[in-house]
């Protein structure tokens, strides 16, 4: 039933043990044999031969002794003696009835809290939050960043190993190690290669380096009879660029240059604040300027090569007297060296770059009965029989394509071969 006035608290209430009464006022009190030291006289409920007595008017307490206000005899009866609970001592509480103004600034410490604490909301802390010893702090991993992400989160990209930080519009490398994408990547020889065959961007998400690079641009096309000259010169190389630079964070846009097709020039490829020109076709006159020249027909000369990128185009030879042995289409230039130097029609060789491999040949130029082959590196032979086209370059080495043998246009020149380009570093 409910009480009248004030609910009296959760206390530690205890009978103590029996009192053999004597002629004296003062006696022990103990509890399950063991002194009992009571707060208060107030804190005892004491019936004295069936009457309960007034503390502090009846009896007083000092330590663990009472103490009756005049001395009992024999023949009284302590019929028994109610501890009424200690100061503060609240027993153990209801489940979930203690709130946070029940407890004390700092009153949690560490060695009340569990080895593991899961959180299911968020935790703000207007304090710094320390680590020590050998303690580490985990965030959340993932292989993707997280969507939706707010300015200031932070994940672990558990594919690059790397820390991102979110800035507000995009995520932020953490980390000084370099870290880069884009193209088709391998190792090899503790090199690591990025091969662009296709426009595409080299992108560095973390740290700065120096690295090599190869950019070719694409090849010319072969040369077809658009001035009377059968025999047509080849195209020449897409110009080539190596060396080494430094690169750190960001997005490097590349594009490939196409390969030149018949009677076409090649186009630019372009990438890390460096322009490859596109190689020169091969002439039906004169062969075209590029990044190394075209080869001209005969009797007309080749193009001129850019100056750090490739070589002219060789001269298309004429004889004069006549036949078809005298007259020859001259070589596309290469990156190695100018068209015609290994011979009549024959593509100026490419270049090896570190991979190894070579890359940037002229292509041959059209000669009948002959074999106008096309320069180391790709490069597309020139036609031997009269009315036949070139032969194509090589995918994706920037050579040139073969020139024609024709007494028509009708007769296409060999196409060049796309561009390339390549970045590697040291891993």
């Amino acid at each position: 039933m409910p009480f009248l006035g004030k609910q009296p608290s959760v206390g530690a209430y205890s009978k103590l043990d029996s009192i053999t009464t004597s002629a004296t006022t003062t006696f022990n009190l103990s509890l399950d044999g063991g002194a009992y030291y009571p707060q208060s006289a107030n804190h005892l409920l004491v019936s004295l031969n069936g009457i309960i007595q007034a503390p502090q008017d009846s009896f007083t307490v000092s330590g663990s002794q009472i103490i009756f206000s005049s001395a009992l005899t024999v023949s009284d009866s302590i019929d028994f003696i109610i501890a009424l609970g200690d100061v503060l001592d609240i027993g153990t509480p209801t489940a979930g009835t203690v709130g946070t103004s029940q407890l004390a600034n700092n009153a949690v410490t560490s060695g009340k809290l569990a080895t593991n604490i899961s959180i299911a909301g968020d935790l703000t802390a207007s304090g710094n939050i320390n680590f020590s010893g050998a303690n580490k702090l985990q965030i959340p991993q993932s292989a993707s960043a997280p969507s939706s992400p707010s300015e200031g989160d932070m994940y672990y990209n558990t594919t690059d190993k790397i820390v991102y930080n979110y800035d507000g519009t995009e995520w932020i490398s953490m980390s000084n190690r370099f870290l880069a994408t884009g193209g088709t990547i391998t190792t090899s020889g503790g090199y690591q290669y990025h091969t662009f065959t296709s426009s595409g961007t080299f992108t560095v998400f973390s740290g700065s380096k120096d690295v090599e690079y190869l950019v070719i641009a694409g090849g010319g096309g072969g040369g077809i009879n658009t001035s009377g000259g059968y025999e047509c010169g080849g195209g020449g190389a897409g110009g080539y660029l190596s060396g080494t630079t430094s690169v750190s964070s960001g997005n490097y846009s590349l594009v490939i240059g196409a390969g030149g097709g018949s009677n076409a020039n090649g186009s630019n490829s372009t990438g890390l604040s460096l322009t490859a020109i596109g190689g020169g076709k091969g002439g039906g006159g004169v062969g075209s300027s590029g990044g190394s020249g075209g080869g001209g027909t005969y009797g007309y000369s080749g193009g001129s090569g850019t100056v750090g990128q490739g070589n002219d185009g060789g001269l298309g030879p004429s004889n004069g007297g006549g036949g078809s042995n005298t007259n020859r289409g001259g070589g596309g230039g290469g990156a190695g060296e100018a068209g015609n130097t290994d011979g009549e029609s024959q593509g100026g060789d490419g270049l090896s770059w570190s991979d190894g491999v070579t890359r940037a040949g002229g292509g041959g130029g059209g000669r009948p009965q002959s074999s106008p082959s096309g320069g180391d590196g790709g490069g597309g032979n020139g036609a031997v029989t009269l009315s036949s086209a070139g032969s194509a370059a090589t995918v994706n080495t920037g050579s040139g394509g073969g020139g024609a043998y024709a007494t028509s246009s009708s007769y296409a020149g060999g196409a060049g071969g796309s561009g390339i380009v390549i970045i590697r570093y040291a891993v």
